[in-house]
């Protein structure tokens, strides 16, 4: 029984997507829709030298035996949150650098 005022679902669930299409795309042309997510930031990716050259300094620090330096690095790179030997490396100055660590005189490293 179709009453000539009667407005069917599928027409209401209709305008309600265009709206929302609508609303997205004025949001992404006036800007707003930075603004809106704000709070998704995005970091400059570091290149691979810099990385190496960290990584590089890490293994100086293991070899010269320099636990305050490995402990106390910080390397920045942009806007990118800072970062140190640890989290470089992917381990604390007792799990990796022992095990680079070769004794006097030869040998097996220290730590296998």
């Amino acid at each position: 029984m179709n009453k000539q005022g009667d407005v069917s679902i599928n027409y209401i669930i209709l305008v309600i997507i265009a709206l929302i299409v609508l609303v997205v795309a004025v949001l992404f042309f006036s800007g707003g829709a930075a603004k809106l997510f704000s709070f998704i930031k995005t970091y400059q990716q570091v290149p691979s030298q810099v990385e190496a050259t960290w990584r590089n300094t890490c293994e100086i620090y293991c070899s010269a035996g320099d636990k305050t330096a490995y402990d106390s690095s910080k390397f920045t790179y942009g806007d990118r949150p800072e970062t140190n030997c640890e989290a470089i490396m992917k381990g604390d100055y007792d799990k990796i650098c022992l095990k680079l660590t070769v004794p006097i005189g030869g040998g097996p490293p220290v730590g296998n």
